[in-house]
C-alpha cells in the first residue's frame, strides 16, 4: 500500500471494543461510545479554594507585583504581540471548528491584528474568552500499533481554533519571561536561558 492509503487507513475507526468487551460498529454506535468516555474523562471538576490556597502558600519562589502586573491581561495585549504570535504559529495544521487554519492568518496578518486587537481587548475587559475560544473538535488519532480495536490505542487531540492559539501563544510567551523567577535555579527543560550540560 501507498504511504497516503496507509495512512487514511489509520485515521478510519471501524469499530471499538466496549468496556465488557463487546464490538462497537457503526458510526452513530462509535460516536456515542467515544463521545460518552471523553464527556467522563474532560467532565469539569471543581477545586477545593483551601486546597488551592494551601499549595499556592508552600511556593518558595513569588512574582513581584510588577511581574503580576505584566502577566495579567489588564496590561494590554498589544498588536506587536499579536503579530510576533501569527508569525509563530505553525503551517499545517489541522483548524478548528471553524475550519479557518494558520495560513489564512498569515497571509491576511495586516487585515487581522486589528481586529484580534479589538476581539482580545473585549475578552479582557469582559475577563472571559469568546465562546468559540472555548470550543475544540475532539479527533482520534491511531498510534500506529496494536489491535485497532483497544481504544487504549489511539490517541485524542482536540482541535482549536486558530484565534484561541493566538491568544495562548500570547499568554505563554508572558509566562516564559517569568519562568526563570518561578523555577528553581536546579530545573533546566524549558527555562529560557538555562541548558541541560
Amino acid at each position: 500500500k501507498s504511504l497516503k492509503s496507509k495512512s487514511a487507513e489509520d485515521r478510519y475507526l471501524e469499530s471499538l471494543r466496549s468496556p465488557d468487551g463487546h464490538i462497537i460498529e457503526g458510526s452513530r454506535n462509535l460516536v456515542k461510545e467515544v463521545r460518552s468516555q471523553y464527556e467522563t474523562l474532560y467532565a469539569k471538576q471543581g477545586i477545593e479554594e483551601e486546597t488551592a490556597n494551601s499549595f499556592i502558600n508552600c511556593l518558595q519562589r513569588k512574582l513581584e507585583p510588577e511581574d503580576i502586573d505584566n502577566l495579567s491581561t489588564s496590561h494590554a495585549i498589544t498588536k506587536a504581540e499579536i503579530r510576533q504570535a501569527i508569525k509563530s504559529l505553525s503551517k499545517n495544521k489541522a483548524p478548528g471548528l471553524d475550519g479557518i487554519p494558520s495560513e489564512f492568518y498569515k497571509l491576511h496578518e495586516r487585515k487581522l491584528v486589528d481586529l484580534l486587537y479589538l476581539v482580545y481587548a473585549e475578552c479582557v475587559r469582559r475577563e472571559e474568552l469568546a465562546v468559540t475560544m472555548y470550543r475544540g473538535v475532539i479527533t482520534l488519532l491511531y498510534k500506529g500499533k496494536g489491535d485497532k480495536n483497544d481504544r487504549k490505542n489511539w490517541r485524542p487531540i482536540t482541535l482549536l481554533n486558530t484565534d484561541y492559539k493566538i491568544f495562548a501563544k500570547i499568554i505563554t510567551a508572558r509566562l516564559r519571561k517569568l519562568m526563570p523567577k518561578l523555577v528553581s535555579i536546579d530545573q533546566t527543560c524549558a527555562v529560557e536561558g538555562r541548558n541541560i550540560h
